[in-house]
This record gives C-alpha cells, structure tokens and sequence, in this order.
C-alpha cells in the first residue's frame, strides 16, 4: 500500500449484502454504520467472519483471497485474522447498550459518528454540540476500555486527532479524502493567485 496505511471503508449499510460484497472485492477494514443492539453488532459478526467464528457465506477464489487458493479452513482462518471490524455508535440506543454490544465476539473497534449522534440528540449546530459529543467519546474510551477494543475516532483536524490519541484513540480517520482534495485544491489556487 502506497500510504502505510490500510484503507477502510465505511458500507452505506451494516448488511450481510453490503458487508460480503465490499469483503469479496478484498476490503480487510469496515466501519460498520448505525449499530444500536447486540443483536445488529452480531449480524455484522456472522456476515464478516468465516465459521466458526461468523457465518460469511463462502467465496472461492478473488480479490479477497489475492486470487490466491489453499486448504478452505486455512483460508478461512486467514481471512478472519486479516479482517479488521469497527462498528458506529451514532445513536443514543446504541450508549444505552453499549456494554452489551461491546461483549460481541469478533469485534476490534469501536468508534462513534459525531454529526449523526448530535443531530439525533438535539444538539447539532448549537453551542453545546462539541461539549455533549466529548462526553460521548470519553464514554466510549471507557468502556472499550473496559471491553479490551479499539477505539477509532472520527476527526476534522490534526489537533482534534491529537487530543484523541491522548485520550486513548488507537485508530484515527482524519477528515475525508473530499475534504483533504478540496483543501490541497484551495492552498494551490491560493498560491498561484498570489504570484505577481
């Protein structure tokens, strides 16, 4: 990989269709939207790992196997060590089970979606929204923590990924590549109007 870094992708929906098909394509990391019960973080388990780990229906050889083929359990187990799961508390029902859906087997990380969690709780766009999302992510942080999971967390600026790495983030997302596309855009424009 050309950045060091595994890319991770984010399916529009925590679904067995969406879930296998980004994995068949050969994607190693998701950041599972919208999982608010145990019994949604365990369907996301059962359609990303292979038995006896999950029930992720069987692929054959592709992109996800680097078109490579061995023994089916070998390949299976290797599979399900490469994959790397993060799901999305974006909803207060998801805090009021988050000790619950921690304890899923087959979870890595966790990480919180900060303009989904505002906008639901009332509070995006308004003084208190910075404020009531950092007590969510320290929520999080904590019982991680308590759980033995990562924690990734979702950040706009280098300073806001620092202050989250202190805290006990492991994983960051910084910004997107939209964001980061326009920004690099606006500096180059910015230079050249200013040459004279």
């Amino acid at each position: 990989n050309l950045l060091d870094f595994t890319l991770t992708v984010r399916p529009p929906k925590g679904n067995r269709e969406w879930i296998t098909r980004l994995l068949d394509a050969g994607v190693w990391s998701l950041h599972v939207p919208q999982v608010d019960t145990p019994e949604i973080a365990q369907e996301v388990v059962n359609a990303s790992l292979y038995a006896p780990d999950g029930l992720r229906g069987m692929a054959g050889v592709g992109n996800h196997t680097d078109y490579e083929s061995g023994p089916a359990g070998e390949t299976q187990r290797f599979l399900n060590e490469q994959l790397h799961l993060a799901i999305m508390f974006e909803s207060q029902q998801a805090f009021d089970h988050i000790d619950e859906i921690m304890s899923v087997p087959g979870l890595h990380a966790v990480t919180l979606g900060p303009s989904d969690l505002a906008q639901e709780l009332g509070v995006f766009g308004t003084p208190d929204q910075a404020k009531v999302i950092d007590d969510y992510r320290t929520r999080l942080i904590e019982a991680a923590g308590r759980h033995g999971l990562d924690v990734s967390m979702l950040v706009g600026s280098i300073e806001q990924g620092e202050q989250w790495i202190r805290a006990g983030a492991k994983i960051i997302c910084y910004s997107s590549e939209v964001e980061i596309l326009r920004q690099g855009i606006m500096e180059a424009a910015a230079r050249l109007h200013a040459v004279k």
